[in-house]
Formats: C-alpha cells, structure tokens, sequence
C-alpha cells in the first residue's frame, strides 16, 4: 500500500556523512553522530525524550521540544525560525527567511483583516500545541501546530469554519507553506530518488517527501501528510516548500473543514530506519489521539 510504501520503501542510504552545516552554538562545524545528553534530555531508545513545550512572550510564540523548534512573532503571525536542535550542540535553522503562516491569501480568500492574530497554548499527552487564529471575511482559519513529546517532529493542522450565512468555496488549501533554505543538496521524492532541481509530486499517506541540506546523507526533512496531498518542494515556487489538499472545498455555513495532519520529521545521515520508526510512532500517535476521548489540548471532533 501506499502507506507501508512511504514508511518503509525505497529510502536507501546515500552514503557519506555530512560536514559543514554549521550547527549555530556548536563548537565545530560537524553535526553530531548522535544526540548527546543535555539538561532536560535523557536518551532513550536512539531518541532524545523531553517533553514538548510551548512560550507566548516578548513578541514571540514558539513551540518544541529538545529535537525541533518552531517559532513565530508574535504580534505579525510571521514564522520566523523553523530549528533542527542537536541537544547540547547547538541546532540548526531550516528557513531561508521568515514567512507569513496560515495566509488567507493562499486559500483564495482575499485579505484578511489587518488585526493582531490571536493565539492560544495546550497540552495533552500527545505533545504541546499552539493555536493561530486568522479571519477573512466570512472565513475563520485556525492552524494548530504540535511538537510530540520525544520525537524530531512538527505537526500542523488547519481548520476552516465559514462563519458567514451562505456557502463559501474555498479554491485551494495550503496546509503548510515553509520558505526552506536551499543549497543544492537536492530533494527525495516519495520512492527517495534524489532530484537536484524542484519537485512537484502527488504523495500518498505517510508518504513523504524530503529536502535535505549540505550534501549527500546530510540532514534533512521530512515532509508529508497523513492522507494524500500534493507536494511541491521548490516547484513551481523556487522560494518554498507547499503541501496542498485536494480542492476546491464548499463550505456550508456555520461548517467546519479541517484537512489532513501535515508533518515535518527531521534526520541526520541517510533516510532509514530511524526515519521509519519516527514515521510509524507519528501514524500511531495521530491515529490514537483521533480515536481517543477528548482531552485538554486535544483537536476538535473532525466536521467535513
């Protein structure tokens, strides 16, 4: 099936490890072989198990654990740092440039407001999770992004509820748009052969696709859905990275629409079967907490 496929097929290592990414707070310019311990971290499993966290102060809002960072200004919604951490290492930063996140603009809904966004912060078993609220017109979205306790994961789901008192079509979807840096490394697509240039490609669930950085067996990232999606990695955009629903989407009122879980899941050397066994915790996870009852932080009961 498609799902064991992504899981499990066709990602083989490339061979050389990488040198020189540049770890921001490292003492070289290696990455580490391994996570090393680091307060608050305790190696488990081949894991660095910490528990999630979120902070909404001084401007800004972030979300992570001791793996992964995702960070945004406060005040704008602008994302700002997309963070690869090496516990006790220092980390590394995905992003090109900061970004505007849920943009309503990208659904095909006109300009929203301009109004200061609203957030809000949970936690649940699963991991810790901001909520950015945006309106436009007639249109609510709501992007809820989770970092799962212990894995080198970022998770965000978006919901659209039509406000309004007729029909609203959205014409497409944006469930994630991340400006990612870009140094020749090239792309994996679904089956992990390697495409020096841009990608756009269907991927199935739990199928995903892969940017990496500094060369062959470097690091890189993850990037799929729990159902399937369109990817484009730098195609037709060269500035980002987009996975998109299925549409267009009818909205009667008073609806709500959310779309499949988007996830971002970082590595170090060659895709494999670290990245698998991210893949199959993340599947098991979400499925659990869908199936699971209602619990503070939990996402809402799914309205299509």
């Amino acid at each position: 099936s498609g799902t064991k496929r992504g899981q499990a097929g066709a990602w083989r290592s490339q061979g050389r490890a990488c040198r020189a990414v540049g770890v921001v707070g490292g003492g070289s310019g290696d990455v580490p072989d391994k996570a090393g311990g680091a307060a608050g971290c305790e190696p488990f499993g081949g894991f660095v198990v910490t528990r999630a966290w979120t902070r909404i102060d001084h401007g800004i809002a972030v979300v992570g654990n001791g793996l992964v960072e995702r960070r945004w200004s406060l005040f704008l919604g602008r994302l700002e740092e997309l963070r690869q951490v090496f516990p006790g290492r220092g980390h590394v930063e995905w992003l090109e440039g900061p970004g505007l996140d849920l943009d309503p603009a990208e659904f095909g809904a006109g300009e929203g407001p301009k109004a200061v966004p609203e957030w809000s912060e949970s936690c649940s078993s699963f991991g810790a999770q901001l909520t950015l609220r945006r309106a436009a017109g007639p249109l609510v979205f709501l992007m809820d992004v989770t970092v799962p306790h212990g894995l080198p994961a970022v998770v965000r789901e978006t919901r659209v509820l039509n406000a309004g008192s007729a029909p609203v079509t959205v014409p497409r979807a944006v469930l994630e748009s991340l400006p990612l840096r870009r140094d020749g490394a090239g792309v994996l697509d679904p089956d992990g052969a390697r495409h020096a240039e841009g990608l756009a490609v269907a991927a199935g669930a739990f199928a995903p696709v892969a940017a990496e950085l500094k060369g062959l067996g470097g690091i890189g990232a993850l990037l799929g859905a729990s159902a399937p999606v369109r990817c484009e990695l730098f195609a037709p955009d060269p500035a980002r990275c987009a996975v998109l629903a299925p549409g267009p989407v009818t909205l009667a009122p008073g609806r709500w629409w959310r779309g499949p879980a988007v996830f971002t899941v970082f590595y170090q050397g060659a895709p494999g079967a670290g990245t698998h066994r991210v893949l199959r915790e993340l599947a098991c996870l979400l499925e659990e907490r869908e199936r699971g009852p209602a619990t503070d932080g939990a996402p809402p009961e799914r309205i299509e």
